[in-house]
């Protein structure tokens, strides 16, 4: 009779409730494979350009560790001045800083920078190197310099890039010293580059080497100001200083590797 007829009822009543519970969690699964195909096609490298502006560098950030990163809020036990006296760790609005405090009385062996601050233990090949640079010292004209080293060996080995302010064979070049004194080897032109604009604001640099190219940048991040390939030292260690001047550094970022 009709209880018969309410268990039927019932039971075909589970039967499409079950079936339907199926069917959602089908169509959840698919969902979920559907968006993982998505993401994936989305990360090859192919489609990369399509989705971000890479920037010059990009490529060794992807592909070596962040080897050295500071902002000095712990202070400066990593780095090694030259003269020592004209160093020190200052509280700013931007929090720590690294201040070269006046010009050096250190005298290289070779004709090179007189003040500089070398990082210890950090030894790489390709590399980007990134800092934040303010020059403080507006009495020296043409030549006001702030000044990065890399492929650092020692003393009297490494290449630096002046950032000076009018490009002439001393300033604003990149150069080598190879126990003798300094010598540009970049090939830009005081036409194509006429110097650095010094002012009271933090700018930002960035060095690039790769294999004999290396590549220098100031403030615009995508566009070379400085460039050369060489292979005098393929490897070595990172400084900052100047040449006759001082100023201040903050936010160093090295990613490298052999």
């Amino acid at each position: 009779g009709s209880g018969s007829e309410n268990r039927n009822c019932s039971k075909l009543l589970r039967t499409i409730q079950e079936r339907n519970k199926e069917m959602a969690m089908k169509r959840y699964k698919l969902t979920i494979c559907l968006l993982t195909v998505g993401a994936t096609l989305i990360a090859l490298p192919g489609r990369s350009a399509e989705t971000k502006n890479n920037l010059p560098g990009d490529d060794i950030k992807e592909k070596y560790a962040l080897v050295y990163s500071t902002d000095f809020e712990e202070g400066a036990h990593e780095w090694e001045p030259m003269d020592k006296e004209n160093w020190s760790i200052v509280k700013s609005d931007e929090g720590q800083i690294y201040r070269l405090g006046s010009r050096s009385t250190y005298e290289p062996m070779v004709k090179s920078p007189r003040s500089r601050s070398v990082l210890k233990d950090i030894v790489v090949s390709d590399f980007v190197f990134e800092v934040k640079v303010k020059s403080r010292d507006k009495e020296d004209g043409a030549h006001q310099d702030m000044i990065v080293f890399f492929g650092y060996r020692g003393p009297t080995k490494f290449y630096y890039v002046h950032f000076g302010m009018k490009t002439d064979e001393k300033s604003n070049q990149i150069h080598l010293v190879n126990d003798e004194p300094r010598r540009p080897i970049s090939k830009h032109t005081s036409k194509e580059n006429p110097g650095t604009n010094w002012d009271d604001n933090w700018h930002q640099v960035k060095v690039i080497r790769k294999g004999a190219l290396i590549q220098v940048f100031f403030d615009d991040m995508a566009k070379p100001c400085m460039s050369v390939e060489d292979e005098t030292f393929l490897s070595g260690g990172f400084g900052i200083g100047s040449f006759n001047n001082f100023g201040d550094w903050d936010d160093v970022k090295i990613w490298g590797g052999e």
